[in-house]
């Protein structure tokens, strides 16, 4: 039995406008990528991988950057869709492979703590085959329907009935696997978190965690000035 995480870190950061993609920004003298990498060890997982921006032949001294990142055991070729990549990430995993565990890239604070009790959760019920992480949302909460034109319908909307998905997300390796090996139904659905494929899955049994840390994600310059204040504030031990 093999538990494998997958850190996905595959964007280029174009939102946050720094010359690299973002997860190779410094944060308190570490790249954004090492915390969730250093999450992952210290939760004892057996096997890290990491995904690398697509075009990253054209990201200058990349090679420099990716030998400064510690603990990863095999680097991984991303791709323009998150469902590619994810795919990529699975083809590498080893044949020994019992449960996966997807990071993103730009989530410092991540903590060991929660990816160990979401691998307690799967691990002690053979029926489940995912178990999400997930933030209470504390300001009101609406929708709109995207195919309006102006967008001129609003519906409030009770934001007990939801979460925020956070990492990590922890899975059943084949379960996810085989699900991804359905190329024609990877074409229709195109998720913003890897677990979303399970919509169309209902019979899959899942679970999730309320989450009540820090789960900051760096999208902005401005988040990262948010995470260095945070990081001053924390014990090393808390991270």
């Amino acid at each position: 039995m093999k538990t494998v995480g997958i850190i996905l870190g595959s964007g280029r950061g174009q939102r946050f406008k720094a010359t690299i993609p973002k997860q190779f920004v410094l944060l308190n003298h570490k790249m954004i990528i090492q915390y969730p990498i250093d999450a992952l060890r210290k939760a004892d997982v057996d096997y890290v991988i990491c995904t690398l921006p697509p075009d990253y032949s054209n990201i200058k001294h990349l090679e420099k950057i990716t030998d400064q990142i510690q603990d990863v055991d095999k680097f991984v070729m991303g791709a323009d869709e998150r469902n590619q990549t994810v795919m990529n990430a699975l083809d590498a995993c080893p044949p020994d492979t019992t449960y996966v565990v997807f990071i993103d890239a730009v989530r410092p604070f991540v903590k060991h703590t929660q990816i160990k009790e979401s691998l307690g959760l799967i691990q002690s019920d053979p029926e489940l085959k995912y178990v999400l992480t997930g933030q209470l949302i504390t300001d009101s909460l609406f929708s709109i329907d995207p195919q309006l034109k102006d967008n001129n319908v609003i519906r409030g909307e009770d934001r007990d009935k939801y979460r925020l998905s956070v990492s990590p997300e922890v899975m059943d390796y084949q379960t996810i696997y085989s699900i991804y090996k359905n190329k024609e139904f990877i074409k229709i659905v195109n998720p913003e978190f890897t677990a979303k494929v399970f919509n169309f899955y209902p019979k899959c049994k899942g679970k999730f965690i309320n989450y009540k840390g820090t789960s900051l994600k760096i999208t902005y310059e401005d988040d990262l000035k948010i995470a260095e204040q945070i990081i001053k504030q924390t014990s090393p031990d808390e991270i």
